[in-house]
């Protein structure tokens, strides 16, 4: 398994199969999920180490990559 997911929400890949996939990636010890929601323009990232709960960013927030991808940034505003 990775140590980090990335999943896109749209209207072929709805949030209760998103959701589905983040309980196994929790199952299975990914240690950081993010959601791209582009209808909302935000991310929802979730940690293993808090229990995957969730955590929003939006627009003004920016992404790193955590122990997982030192030294990866990406503000959320890039992704829309």
């Amino acid at each position: 398994m990775p140590d980090l997911a990335v999943e896109v929400v749209s209207k072929n890949n709805p949030i209760y199969e998103v959701e589905q996939k983040i309980a196994h990636y929790r199952q299975v010890g990914v240690e950081l999920v993010w959601v791209i929601c582009p209808f909302s323009k935000t991310v929802q990232v979730y940690r293993l180490a808090t229990g995957l709960t969730q955590e929003i960013y939006d627009l003004s927030r920016e992404l790193t990559g955590e122990a997982v991808v030192p030294g990866f940034k990406l503000a959320v505003s890039k992704l829309f």
